[in-house]
């Protein structure tokens, strides 16, 4: 059933990009960006069980995320780049504000809401700045590695070993900020290796999307 239910969430990640950029073009993929903020923070909340595997739920919209940067950092100018960056940090802020603040309310007795609210808060704190660091860093970093690795002939390559390296850190990141001192030292490795593969494959399976959309035409408006 989990498996299942990945396949249909990353199917409609994708889908969303593509009708997204285009109807709207870049200005969609912003928008998407954004809804995949709230989505990927909240999912990460969450781990599933896949084949006795457990892995992240909130990777398929991070690795979203990624994606559409991919294709603003290739195919838009530097305003874009820009703006992109401003609005992901906005995004991620808004959503810890609101999550904090939740965290904060003063619940009345049969307020049930903000009692889910403190709990969701205070049982994923250390998750939430994780995705945080992760998120913002491997976009500020992107740009940075793919000039570093640079195969002139093939940006699609430059994109993927800067991705898969990329992934490496922020996995290892993600799983010492969020559970160290939670998980024993073995189920800390696997949670990385795992979600490292998933995330992995996730790109893979974006990269023809991807490619689709830098190398269309940019949509009339």
């Amino acid at each position: 059933m989990d498996f299942l239910l990945l396949i249909v969430i990353l199917a409609i990640c994708m889908f969303s990009v593509f009708f997204a950029y285009r109807i709207l073009d870049k200005e969609g993929l912003f928008i998407v960006m954004l809804m995949m903020i709230g989505i990927t923070i909240l999912s990460s909340f969450k781990i599933v069980g896949l084949f006795n595997i457990d892995i992240n739920f909130g990777i398929i919209p991070y690795v979203t995320i990624l994606s559409i940067y991919y294709i603003i950092l290739e195919k838009y100018n530097k305003k874009d780049k820009i703006n992109f960056i401003k609005l992901c940090i906005i995004g991620c802020l808004f959503i810890s504000v609101i999550l904090f603040i939740g965290s904060l309310y003063q619940n009345s007795v049969n307020d049930v809401l903000g009692v889910n609210l403190k709990i969701l808060f205070i049982d994923n704190y250390r998750v939430l700045i994780a995705i945080l660091v992760i998120l913002i860093g491997n976009i500020l970093a992107t740009e940075k590695v793919f000039n570093f690795i640079k195969f002139e002939s093939n940006k699609m390559l430059d994109r993927s070993l800067a991705g898969a390296l990329l992934l490496v850190i922020d996995s290892l990141v993600f799983t010492l900020i969020s559970y160290v001192g939670i998980l024993e030292v073995r189920a800390l490795v696997n949670l990385f290796f795992i979600n490292y593969l998933a995330k992995l494959i996730i790109m893979i399976i974006y990269t023809p999307l991807v490619e689709y959309i830098i190398k269309s035409k940019k949509v009339e408006s």
